[in-house]
């Protein structure tokens, strides 16, 4: 864990970038409390990060993060939550955010459980009124999940 959290710092952005892409898979081998705490800092570092990709990495990889709190659930942070659900309004800046999250919005529903769907509905109903067939489609793709 010290040597990943030497590369999450890196002067590179490109090994900045390449430890975004491996957070959520080191996160479904640390601790619940390495989880709810050093993770999600992490992920915090990489989503303010001045690299362009690096946020970008990091954003497309929130999804699968908040997955692997399936076990803890309650660990999530309304923050960690509200920039998911930024993801749905990024508009014209970058279409691919938004695309990513709607791929992933299973995954976070079934994480976070009907208990926190009011935190996310207004995302949804954000989704599948989106101008992309592809994020419709997405959505729709996944609605028996």
């Amino acid at each position: 864990m010290p040597l990943y959290l030497n590369l999450c710092k890196d002067d590179i952005w490109g090994v900045r970038k390449a430890a975004a892409e491996t957070l959520p898979a080191i996160s479904q081998c640390v601790s619940g409390d390495m989880r709810a705490s050093k993770i999600v800092q992490l992920f915090k570092g990489f989503a303010e990060d001045v690299s362009r990709w690096v946020k970008i990495e990091a954003f497309k990889q929130l999804g699968p993060l908040i997955a692997t709190f399936k076990d803890t659930p309650e660990a999530i942070t309304s923050d960690l939550i509200q920039h998911f659900t930024s993801m749905a309004l990024a508009g014209e800046q970058d279409s691919d955010m938004i695309e990513f999250c709607a791929y992933n919005f299973p995954a976070v529903v079934y994480t976070l459980g009907k208990e926190k769907w009011n935190m996310l509905e207004p995302t949804y109903l954000s989704l599948v009124k989106d101008v992309q067939w592809k994020v419709r489609k997405t959505l729709a793709y996944s609605l028996h999940e």
